[in-house]
């Protein structure tokens, strides 16, 4: 390791994209990632839709462009499917399938209220971070809602770390906290 920044992929299709959000990696090193306007306005050009983006090698490809500002993204345990979450304040957490590492088409398996980031725990549970709502909904993978967990302020996004891997961060309004969990998380 260098500590030289190198771009993995700077456009598609002759166009920057919009504002590259949050990512997936897959064991293999196959990238995914979301692309929505939050920030289109800052920097010249971007992308006519909001999508999420598959980056295998040099060859990048659209996993979907019919989600309005897709945002989180996570990774199932098993490797075998991808979650986004995305669509504003009436918004979705979709599950896509991954055959042999190319995603099949998704379908929407909970409604939630303007997503943020995501993170996943070792049972392959889903934690979506609601951002105005202020608070981390747990969803199994088939989307039943499991747990909420609410804070004071709006929240950004989740991540497991500490000893074990039992320790949800949450960010958000200029805070972190942190959760003590009888589960365990992938760090991604």
């Amino acid at each position: 390791y260098t500590g030289e920044r190198e771009s993995v992929v700077g456009e598609f299709e002759g166009n920057v994209f919009n504002s590259p959000n949050d990512l997936a990696v897959t064991r293999d090193g196959t990238i995914y990632f979301t692309d929505p306007d939050f920030q289109r306005s800052a920097a010249p050009g971007g992308q006519p839709k909001t999508r999420v983006y598959r980056v295998q090698g040099d060859d990048v490809t659209v996993v979907d462009d019919t989600m309005y500002n897709p945002n989180g993204i996570a990774i199932s345990p098993n490797q075998n499917t991808l979650y986004v979450a995305g669509g504003g304040e009436q918004g979705t957490l979709r599950a896509y399938p991954l055959n042999n590492g190319e995603p099949g088409a998704g379908t929407d398996i909970a409604e939630v209220s303007t997503p943020d980031g995501m993170a996943i725990d070792c049972a392959g549970n889903i934690y979506v971070t609601e951002h105005a709502a202020q608070r981390v909904r747990v969803f199994s993978p088939q989307g039943e809602e499991l747990a909420t967990i609410g804070t004071d302020a709006n929240v950004t996004n989740a991540t497991f770390g500490g000893p074990g891997q039992r320790t949800l961060y949450i960010t958000g309004a200029g805070t972190v906290w942190e959760l003590e969990l009888d589960i365990a998380g992938l760090p991604y």
